[in-house]
């Protein structure tokens, strides 16, 4: 370039660490006349150039940054719910594998104890049967007796007359009755514990909803009789007509277990620190009630109590796995949850809990009628 000729003044782009960004000229065909002035008003478009040039190159990294935050973003949030779905896999894996093995528990229990029993009562039995015979035979005998010796000594006399023997000939055959009709008592009490706890999970049966509640009801009889501390908690059963449905009957008798005996020990909850006297003025009473929902085609089945009742944030968590309002070492928190996944998960039915602070709770269960689940 021909200086005498031409007019020529350049600056160097530079940033804030002294990096040159680029170069910024002035060319003239003229010589430049003040090239002082000309050099500063080119250093102050230098400075402008240099910041619109950092400021580009700062936007483009932040938008850089900006993708690549939003790629780790989303890769995060994808790993965070498989992290979910697998810790809820896993969550689920451990609730099914203690609840089959608490099912099995009970079952062996259950078979071992009806084993055991069945052999000294079915002696009790036959031995009484016996009795019966033999005693039968000793009134006849006696009987005979009397017929010869209508007026015997006075030491025979007097030993009637003081064991009463016309009451004894009139009671005993009563004794040996109710003795007989509690060995049947004790061998329906066998069956229903064994019916209870059939392992029959895989297998659904069409059956009497109310026969079950009827067994549970028996099972935990001993906790809802009267004894020192409160009078006996009532039951109040209002059973509908209902149809025999395709169920499976040991994981639903296992439903009814599970929300009666809550029920139970809330009331206990409840009644500590009362005297028997201020619970008889309000008993303690469940409420069951069954019913044919037939517009939905389904069974409904209601437990309610007027117990304590629960606040919202109970309630909410109620069926969640390992949940528990319970002292530590008296629940599991795996009751309710797996009372959920039966209802709702294995009978594709509905369950729902409605309960307020000192209004009670309600369970309310709707298993679908008709429907067999080994046919899916």
């Amino acid at each position: 370039m021909n200086l005498k000729s031409h007019g020529f003044l350049g600056v160097a782009l530079k940033n804030s660490q002294e990096e040159v960004l680029g170069n910024l000229y002035i060319v003239d065909r003229r010589p430049i006349a003040d090239p002082k002035l000309y050099q500063d008003v080119l250093k102050l478009f230098a400075m402008r150039a240099t910041a619109e040039l950092e400021r580009e190159q700062y936007l483009q990294r932040i938008h850089s940054l900006s993708e690549s935050n939003s790629y780790l973003y989303k890769q995060e949030q994808i790993k965070s719910a498989h992290l979910s779905k697998a810790l809820y896999k896993l969550e689920q894996t451990q609730v099914q594998l203690v609840h089959t093995e608490k099912i099995a528990a009970l079952g062996q229990l259950v078979a071992g104890i009806a084993h055991e029993v069945n052999n000294p009562m079915s002696c009790i039995f036959g031995n009484l049967k016996c009795s019966k015979n033999y005693l039968q035979d000793l009134f006849e005998i006696l009987a005979l007796y009397q017929a010869q010796l209508p007026n015997p000594d006075s030491t025979l006399q007097d030993k009637i007359e003081e064991v009463d023997l016309d009451f004894v000939l009139e009671d005993l055959p009563n004794i040996l009755a109710s003795m007989e009709a509690s060995i049947f008592r004790v061998k329906d009490i066998m069956q229903s514990l064994r019916n209870y706890s059939r392992n029959d999970t895989h297998e659904c049966k069409k059956v009497d909803i109310h026969k079950g509640l009827d067994i549970t009801l028996m099972i935990l009889r001993h906790k809802l009789k009267a004894n020192s501390e409160r009078p006996e908690i009532q039951v109040n059963k209002n059973y509908g007509n209902l149809p025999e449905i395709f169920c499976f009957p040991g994981p639903l008798n296992q439903v009814f277990m599970n929300l009666l005996a809550n029920t139970i020990d809330a009331f206990d909850e409840m009644n500590r620190g009362k005297s028997y006297q201020e619970i008889e003025v309000r008993p303690n009473i469940i409420e069951i009630e069954t019913t044919v929902l037939t517009m939905k085609k389904s069974i409904q089945i209601t437990i309610a109590d007027n117990g304590p009742g629960m606040p919202k944030e109970v309630r909410e968590k109620i069926f969640n796995a390992f949940f528990t309002t319970k002292p530590e070492g008296r629940g599991t928190g795996l009751g309710l949850s797996i009372t959920w996944d039966i209802v709702t998960k294995m009978h594709k039915g509905k369950i729902e809990c409605l309960s307020e602070i000192g209004q009670g709770t309600r369970f309310i269960m709707e298993i679908p009628q008709g429907f067999n689940f080994n046919k899916i």
